[in-house]
């Protein structure tokens, strides 16, 4: 009887921790801009959005979203707060700045309540990768090559 109690109470506890993360997902970032959506969101009140395949390096975001019927209570891109505005039922987020990674996924989380049927929300992720400062001496050098031997050939010619 104690056994099938525990039993009980485990399985209770696996189905809560599964409907817990069942809305967080991985989303492959394939050109500068990457749209995301879910139209049953905030299972277990919060959602967490893994933004991956990003090569290392430094880049411009912006991160917008919005939720109809959504009670959004904070939201966070790479840790920084995403500031969030209510309009009647709908939840609008909208966060831009700049974030080095090294490869690994760059994380959006939301956290809150749906209020009712109906509720999702949907957004995107903007990325713009900023060159390093080896890419502009590489440009400049290039360019200088270019202006040297176009200078050789008109005084060949």
């Amino acid at each position: 009887m104690n056994m099938s109690r525990s039993l009980i109470a485990a399985a209770a506890l696996l189905a809560a921790v599964s409907a817990a993360q069942a809305d967080n997902s991985a989303l492959p970032v394939t050109s500068e801009t990457t749209l995301f959506s879910d139209p049953t969101p905030l299972v277990g009140g919060i959602d967490i959005l893994s933004f991956t395949g990003l090569a290392a390096g430094i880049y411009d975001y912006t991160v917008s979203f919005t939720g109809p019927k959504i009670n959004v209570v904070f939201a966070t891109f790479e840790g920084t707060p995403v500031p969030l505005a209510t309009i009647g039922i709908t939840t609008y987020g909208y966060l831009t700045g700049t974030v080095t990674t090294t490869g690994a996924p760059l994380l959006l989380a939301l956290a809150g309540t749906t209020a009712g049927s109906g509720a999702g929300y949907a957004g995107f992720l903007n990325l713009s990768p900023i060159p390093e400062p080896e890419t502009y001496a590489m440009l400049l050098a290039g360019l200088g090559a270019l202006g040297l031997m176009a200078s050789r050939r008109r005084n060949q010619g």
